[in-house]
């Protein structure tokens, strides 16, 4: 690959993982000052909630762009970026403040996404293995579903970073599946392309969903860190087990670590702890 077109790629990748992060700290905004207005300030605050998936929606473009001009697990690493703002975001507008673990979760997670996308190969995108393709379609609801309804069922503990997490990996599904429909239009079968590109769109689409009523429920700085781990780590993973890319060390490592970061980032102070069980006790009429 020409440096300047992986230049390119990584300033679409850039903008869009930019966009992607600040739309969804600007959703999140809107949620938090529209819930105890009413009238002309509800509607205000209602149009800046929507403001943010729509940029949300735009910054799908640029990642597209950037994913056909690049490498998908490269684009996906720069959201560690992406995640830089969004913390910064939520820690000045959002007044979100986190336990110090927690914070060195998001740090770790960080660092861990430069490295992986450091060390991406390009990638043969018309011959991968379909079977291992759609392995990963349908591993994804069967993992997260259950997860989602203990989660429920327990007074939504951990529910931002499963809903959260959830979607990363729709999305970081959806990355993949767009540089596969892209290339198998130009170069193999164009209804195939066009088939497999509304599949993406479908899943970004659903992720989008999630997102948002993960942020209705928990923290955008404990949200968006699990949505960006699984939005790097299944791109990653796509690059092994479909493409048949071998891994460089380094990108094990910051695999690991990347878990070890959301890992970090379940440690929950004790008064959101009690404000999960009191929400259980009243769940249960007790």
């Amino acid at each position: 690959m020409q440096l300047g077109t992986m230049i390119f790629a990584i300033l679409f990748g850039l903008i869009g993982t930019l966009m992607l992060n600040l739309g969804k700290g600007i959703a999140k905004y809107g949620i938090n000052k529209r819930k105890p207005e009413v009238g002309r300030k509800r509607t205000i605050f209602t149009l800046v909630w929507a403001s943010g998936i729509v940029i949300n929606i735009i910054s799908a473009l640029f990642t597209m762009i950037g994913t056909d001009l690049g490498i998908p697990s490269i684009i996906a690493a720069l959201g560690g970026i992406g995640l830089t703002s969004l913390v910064l975001f939520s820690y000045f507008i959002l007044d979100e403040s986190l336990e110090p673990i927690n914070n060195a979760g998001i740090v770790i997670i960080i660092i861990a996404t430069f490295f992986v996308g450091l060390f991406s190969q390009d990638i043969n995108v018309v011959n991968y293995n379909v079977v291992a393709l759609l392995s990963f379609v349908l591993i994804v609801p069967l993992i997260w579903t259950p997860l989602v309804i203990i989660s429920v069922k327990r007074g939504f503990g951990y529910f931002g970073i499963i809903m959260g997490s959830l979607a990363g990996a729709m999305s970081g599904l959806a990355v993949v599946l767009i540089k596969i429909g892209l290339n198998t239009l130009k170069f193999v079968d164009f209804i195939l392309g066009i088939f497999i590109i509304i599949l993406a769109i479908f899943l970004a689409s659903i992720a989008t969903v999630f997102t948002q009523y993960g942020l209705v429920k928990a923290k955008a700085n404990l949200v968006v860190p699990s949505f960006n781990s699984f939005y790097i780590i299944v791109p990653l993973l796509c690059d092994f087990v479909v493409f048949a890319v071998i891994l460089n060390p380094v990108q094990i490592i910051g695999i690991i670590s990347i878990i070890a970061g959301i890992i970090l980032m379940t440690g929950i102070k004790k008064n959101e702890k009690k404000t999960m069980n009191e929400n259980l006790d009243v769940k249960n009429g007790t």
